[in-house]
């Protein structure tokens, strides 16, 4: 399972957790009609439950369990899986590419070229430092 849908899949369960509260907080608004003294003492024992997400927060920002695995997550670069107009050729090590071609990196999926200085991550428009033995695909032209 990747990251992303880990993170996903905790906050999914910790929304479902602070939603079954809130609803829980109207249903006892609904039944303490005029006993305000049961509200709040009920309002107060549901609240304590927003602890079992495992979130937390310093008063400002919400932090920690699902909130900081959804933030890690989606910072990630997105893998490229396709490059419009092209096709990915055969599995080969970095060592065989040569000057000018255009390669994503196995590992990550991003999209690099060969220049006469080094690599070029194209992806996030950076220069690169790669392995020779890193695992590549060419991207090839596809013939129209």
């Amino acid at each position: 399972m990747n990251e992303l849908r880990k993170a996903a899949e905790m906050a999914l369960e910790a929304l479902e957790t602070l939603w079954d509260i809130l609803d829980d907080i109207d249903t006892a608004s609904d039944m303490a009609k005029e006993n305000d003294a049961w509200y709040r003492k009920r309002v107060e024992a549901l609240q304590k439950k927003r602890w079992d997400t495992m979130i937390t927060t310093d008063g400002y920002k919400l932090k920690d369990g699902p909130v900081e695995a959804l933030r890690k997550a989606l910072k990630q670069p997105e893998p490229i899986s396709y490059v419009p107009g092209f096709y990915r050729g055969e599995k080969i090590s970095l060592s065989r590419v040569k000057l000018g071609e255009r390669f994503i990196l196995v590992r990550t999926g991003q999209i690099y070229s060969k220049a006469k200085d080094g690599y070029w991550n194209e992806s996030e428009q950076r220069p690169a430092r790669l392995h020779l033995n890193c695992q590549v695909q060419l991207i090839k032209e596809k013939n129209t």
